[in-house]
Formats: C-alpha cells, sequence, structure tokens
C-alpha cells in the first residue's frame, strides 16, 4: 500500500492562508461566534499548527485588526494629487468602496462585530473614530459639492468644492 504525502506548505503561505480563514470566519460570526478550531479547520491545519503561527484566538483577531489599519492609509495613496478636491473625496470613496466590496469581512471586523474583552474593544475604537470620521466628512463633503450651486450656503466660497 502505497502512501501518498502531502506537500508541505512554506510558512507564509500557511500563514496567510489561517489569516484568510480567520478573516472569512470572524467577518461572518464575528470574535465570539468563531472558534480557533473552525479556523483551524477552514485553514486545513492542526491546532497546534494555527498556535505557532499566532499564541490565541485574540492574537490572530489583532493581527487581522492591525492588517486592516495599515490598508487604510492606502486609499490615499492611489488617488492622483492633481485631481480638484472633490475629485478626489470622490476617488477615496470609491477606492473605499471597491476594498469594501472584496474584503467585505474587513468591514465588518472593524465597523460592526462587537466580541472581544477590552484590548480588541479598545483597539476597534482607535480605528473607528478617524475612520467614521473621514467617511461622514467624505459623504458630507461629497454631498455638498455636487449639490447645485444656487442650494449651496451662501457664506463665500467653499474651500472644499
Amino acid at each position: 500500500m502505497a502512501t501518498t504525502r502531502r506537500k508541505r506548505i512554506p510558512g507564509a503561505e500557511r500563514r496567510e492562508l489561517i489569516i484568510e480563514s480567520a478573516a472569512r470566519l470572524f467577518g461572518e460570526r464575528g470574535y465570539a461566534g468563531t472558534t480557533l478550531d473552525e479556523i483551524a479547520a477552514a485553514s486545513k491545519v492542526t491546532k497546534p499548527i494555527l498556535y505557532r503561527h499566532f499564541a490565541s484566538k485574540k492574537a490572530l483577531y489583532l493581527a487581522l485588526l492591525e492588517r486592516h489599519r495599515d490598508d487604510l492609509p492606502r486609499f490615499f495613496e492611489r488617488v492622483p494629487a492633481d485631481l480638484p478636491f472633490e475629485g478626489r473625496v470622490e476617488a477615496i470613496l470609491e477606492t473605499w468602496f471597491a476594498y469594501v466590496e472584496e474584503h467585505g469581512y474587513a468591514w465588518r471586523m472593524l465597523f460592526r462585530d462587537s466580541g472581544g474583552d477590552a484590548e480588541v474593544h479598545a483597539f476597534r475604537q482607535a480605528n473607528y473614530d478617524p475612520g467614521a470620521l473621514v467617511w461622514r466628512s467624505g459623504r458630507s463633503i461629497t454631498r455638498r459639492c455636487r449639490a447645485p450651486p444656487w442650494s449651496r450656503p451662501r457664506s463665500g466660497p467653499s474651500p472644499a468644492c
């Protein structure tokens, strides 16, 4: 009887598989609704292998939140500097929506999930406050700039449009 050996996946690739599976599960089920057993099964690794990459469920979750946080400034990098302000805001929002469409779990983890301990809540809140402020400002500016000139406030020229 011949035995087939599984091809060993390099550590970095295995870690990425774990991260992708965990992100999907955390996004679908939240922090509290996801177990390390489920993440290991979805990643096709054993639980001891998962622990080689992440010390705990919280460490894995925080690594994902950190990754998503680090993605946020990239929305600004992709926007041409020579666009007028309204065009930059629209481009940033379009980039954000494309990111959310591609990585819906990231949006849910950052802005919808409420699970985790105080450290997880603090990390999420530190990212939520600036993100929500940018979102509200961008939405408000875009609405105001798209409004017909006669409906805009008459307090002088608007630097935002």
